[in-house]
């Protein structure tokens, strides 16, 4: 069966561990990723494989920077050279920004609420976590993660409340010809890799017009830097025919099988080794960069907490007021710690009831 990982790790007591499995097939840590094996883990025990990954990206509009290249000059950035630092994206979005007479944005450099899916992350970026594993304890009060939240605000201190809920109220779903990247409505995006697909079948006109580089980090040491997720496969606590199940599954791990599935997504392989038509003839100009990130020690995947459901929520409803200038990322990360911690808590603290019984 097929889910995701949050998915997985709100159902760990639902679905069999595959370690004996995948021995059996000689399936092994070798064969992955190690960001995409590890995804795969909790406790030290394997319950997925997975199906298609994606890493994430700076996408930005190659026609946009050639038209704004003497603007853009004096930060060190050109259509051949992205942003390398937090520090220059921020200038680049700030010269890509155009706004009407009466100060409403009719163009934006670049939002870290667009599309608004990866916001939850934005801390490996500047070098921080919100989860230690090792003590199993919520961290959203480290200044890294603290740090990571003050700069997801500053676009709204510098576009205004008002100016910020005008320009996003105004842009077209992401699945359609009125994706704001796709008509130029937002110069840089952070995307996956599955992005170059949605260019080419929503506005190929763009094909050849964009482009991919690592998303840059506050800390210009700090290289190579992705948020890595997939859709995994797993067998059902009980299922009749595990075996069989998992033949399936060690089928689509197959090298070539998975090259075939991954590129069909417009999604990079979670496999170690990868062919050279794979590179090649994948859909995705950029692949080779999108490979080369998740293999990076910067490589980070969904933390393995077992209440991530709740996690996005809290963190979603979080960012929107963040994003409105409502509360400050240190007032509201107080709160957001205290929330999360005791939820947590309170679900290791049933799992123990349930598994004494």
């Amino acid at each position: 069966m097929k889910f995701t990982l949050s998915w997985l790790r709100e159902h760990l007591d639902t679905d069999e561990p595959l370690d004996k499995l995948a021995e059996s097939h000689g399936i092994s840590s070798a064969r992955y990723k190690p960001v995409f094996w590890n995804a795969c883990r909790y406790d030290g025990r394997l319950y997925a494989l997975v199906s298609t990954p994606y890493d994430v990206a700076l996408h930005f509009n190659k026609k946009l920077f050639e038209d704004n290249a003497a603007v853009l000059r004096p930060t060190g950035v050109d259509v051949d050279h992205p942003p390398t630092t937090l520090a220059q994206l921020d200038a680049c979005a700030t010269l890509l920004t155009q706004t009407d007479g009466d100060g409403r944005v009719l163009r934006a450099g670049y939002l870290p609420l667009e599309p608004g899916w990866y916001q939850e992350y934005a801390c490996f970026w500047f070098g921080g976590s919100w989860w230690d594993e090792q003590a199993r304890r919520f961290t959203f009060t480290d200044p890294a993660v603290v740090k990571s939240y003050d700069w997801i605000q500053s676009y709204s201190r510098s576009l205004g409340r008002s100016g910020m809920t005008e320009f996003r109220a105004g842009l077209g779903g992401f699945d359609s010809p009125q994706n704001p990247f796709l008509i130029g409505s937002v110069a840089m995006v952070q995307q996956g890799t599955f992005m170059a697909n949605f260019i080419h079948n929503l506005n190929p006109d763009m094909d050849g017009n964009w482009s991919a580089a690592a998303f840059p980090s506050a800390d210009p040491k700090l290289q190579d830097v992705t948020y890595c997720t997939a859709d995994i496969l797993v067998i059902p606590h009980g299922a009749p025919h595990r075996n069989e199940a998992f033949e399936f599954i060690a089928y689509l791990n197959r090298q070539d099988v998975m090259e075939r599935l991954c590129a069909a997504h417009c999604k990079i392989s979670p496999l170690a080794e990868v062919s050279e038509s794979f590179l090649t003839n994948h859909p995705n100009p950029y692949i080779s960069l999108f490979e080369r990130l998740a293999r990076s020690p910067n490589a980070h995947g969904t933390p393995p907490v077992p209440i991530m459901p709740e996690v996005s929520a809290e963190l979603n409803d979080f960012v929107q007021r963040l994003a409105m200038l409502e509360t400050t990322p240190d007032e509201g990360l107080k709160t957001v710690q205290l929330r999360l911690q005791a939820k947590y808590d309170e679900f290791i603290r049933r799992q123990g009831l349930r598994n004494s019984q």
